[in-house]
């Protein structure tokens, strides 16, 4: 899952930063090491969150598609272990859409008015 893995980084990274810190901090080395070692370390938490990130959007992007196919028609479409694919209508019946004027769909309308 995602979550627990941006979780996972997130402590992950804060480890690595508090060991590198008090490893510079202890070793007692000028402003300009521990400044380099620092760095280091943030940019190596920039980069595992960017690709976190890029995984959060990938994931994003693959539920976006599932859903679209799955429900856009009204109904629900689903694949065969055999590669076909099937939609199941969970739409209103026939009968209940006549009764409401809805058995054709929307009331097709015509063009918008042009503006003023």
């Amino acid at each position: 899952r995602l979550e627990t893995r941006a979780f996972e980084l997130q402590r992950e990274l804060t480890n690595q930063y508090v060991t590198v810190r008090n490893m510079l901090l202890g070793q007692n080395v000028n402003d300009k090491t521990f400044n380099a070692g620092l760095l280091r370390v943030r940019k190596r938490i920039e980069r595992e969150l960017f690709e976190h990130a890029q995984l959060v959007v990938k994931a994003m992007r693959f539920l976006f598609d599932r859903l679209m196919l799955k429900y856009a028609d009204g109904g629900i479409t689903y694949a065969n272990p055999d590669g076909t694919v099937n939609s199941k209508d969970t739409g209103y019946d026939h009968e209940w859409l006549e009764n409401v004027g809805f058995s054709n769909g929307p009331e097709r309308r015509g063009p918008p008015a042009k503006p003023i």
